[in-house]
């Protein structure tokens, strides 16, 4: 059994292989190995990892008859300096147009951090820190999963400014263009410029034309309004989903609505008892499973037996978009028992 008499000397060893390490752990040591021989300091935080990392290979020190105890106590040849306070604690700040991450090495965060949905931060493996365009998106991002994983946070002052100012609205309930209705009067909370453009000529209310036409437009409707109403409900949802044995209430709303067809998807057309139920149920509306019908209607209702995603393909026109006169899509649902013989 080897004698060590400082950690300098146990990190060669730790490296040669009879301790078996996992392959992020020999990086670490392999590069405070580099700074050794290079005559760099090693810093304090460095310093804590290494500790903690002989605790974590204590079972194959132990079989190699060695006390882990003993060579956490080594000293080190090299020097140890304080590590720096940006270190310590993770930074966002602005740079040239771009945000910048810099943390101190946390496993968790660096495995969630990579897999986060239309993240686009990249590695500056040079400049070593995470690096995005600028931008609210990625500023969202960089402060929700920073804040997961670290206690502190660091922001240099253009980011700290933006974050004062953000205050203003932590108590805003509604993020999503929402209708809601106000001593008497009916306003869009969280509307843009662009919706509001679309929107002008539209005259605000809770009837439910109004609604349909604004479940186009992605605008949401506050409960307030809606309450227990059916017909408000299905009017203010661009994709419901109605149960076969309600089809006769979908037949009142869709009247109430003024729908002037029904443009059936493949599914229903293959399932004879749903399809026989539906056009006995909706035979005051005209019908249809031809394409060149939706030129011919103005308001028309996409009613399918599976859920819009997998039935997309098949009424799709032009540029990958529903058709414009389609306002809205229904899936039926089957609950009914299933009789076995």
């Amino acid at each position: 059994m080897k004698m060590f008499i400082s950690k300098d000397q146990l990190t060669h060893f730790l490296i040669k292989g009879d301790i078996h390490l996992s392959k992020k752990d020999y990086g670490f040591f392999n590069n405070l190995k580099t700074q050794i021989s290079n005559s760099k300091p090693i810093t304090s935080n460095q310093d804590k990892l290494y500790s903690k990392l002989l605790l974590k290979y204590k079972r194959q020190f132990v079989k190699l008859g060695y006390d882990v105890e003993q060579l956490n106590g080594l000293g080190w040849q090299i020097e140890i300096v304080p590590s720096k306070e940006e270190f310590c604690h993770p930074k966002i700040s602005f740079e040239n147009g771009e945000i910048k991450i810099r943390c101190p090495y946390n496993t968790k965060f660096i495995q969630k951090f990579k897999n986060v949905q239309d993240n686009f931060f990249i590695w500056d493996k040079q400049n070593k820190c995470y690096s995005a365009t600028a931008s609210t998106h990625n500023l969202k991002i960089a402060y929700t999963e920073l804040n997961k994983y670290f206690e502190n946070v660091n922001y240099d002052s253009t980011v700290e400014s933006i974050l004062l100012n953000l205050q203003q609205y932590k108590s805003l309930k509604l993020w999503d263009p929402t209708l809601v209705k106000t001593n008497n009067n009916f306003y869009i909370y969280g509307i843009n410029e662009s919706l509001n453009k679309a929107l002008h000529d539209i005259k605000l209310s809770d009837e439910p034309q109004v609604l349909l036409k604004l479940s186009q437009y992605g605008v949401k409707i506050d409960q307030s309004i809606l309450q227990d109403d059916d017909l408000l409900h299905f009017a203010s949802n661009f994709y419901p989903c109605v149960d076969i044995d309600d089809i006769k209430s979908l037949g009142s709303w869709l009247k109430e609505l003024n729908y002037d067809l029904i443009y059936l998807g493949s599914e229903i057309i293959f399932n004879k008892e749903i399809s026989k139920d539906i056009r006995d149920a909706l035979s005051e509306i005209p019908i249809s499973r031809n394409t060149s019908d939706l030129d011919l209607y103005e308001n028309i209702l996409y009613l399918n037996y599976t859920s819009y995603k997998h039935s997309r393909r098949t009424l799709l026109l032009h540029n990958e978009n529903l058709h414009k006169n389609i306002s809205k899509v229904v899936t039926i649902k089957n609950s009914r028992p299933i009789l076995v013989k």
